[in-house]
């Protein structure tokens, strides 16, 4: 990383642009509802129906598989773990 500081002359993202994890998380849950409404299906009645299918093959690919955050004050989490079988 530079340690000079400051704005450098075409850093970074052009304005406007998606990021690669917005765009494959969006394409995830197309791809997704697409096969569901093909088989005539919704994503609520699959989830209800297949808990586990429903985490492997949509929520998965969606959560972040690290988090960093700086917290002042409490913090509560909650995980539930599905393990691939």
């Amino acid at each position: 990383m530079a340690g000079n500081g400051g704005k450098r002359p075409g850093a970074g993202r052009p304005k406007g642009a998606k990021d690669k994890i917005s765009r494959n998380v969006k394409q995830n849950i197309l791809d997704t509802w697409q096969h569901l409404e093909a088989e005539g299906k919704g994503l609520y009645e699959e989830a209800q129906a297949d808990p586990k299918w429903f985490y492997q093959n949509f929520v998965k690919g969606m959560v972040p598989k690290e988090i960093e955050a700086t917290v002042d004050g409490d913090v509560n989490v909650f995980i539930k773990q599905y393990k691939d079988k």
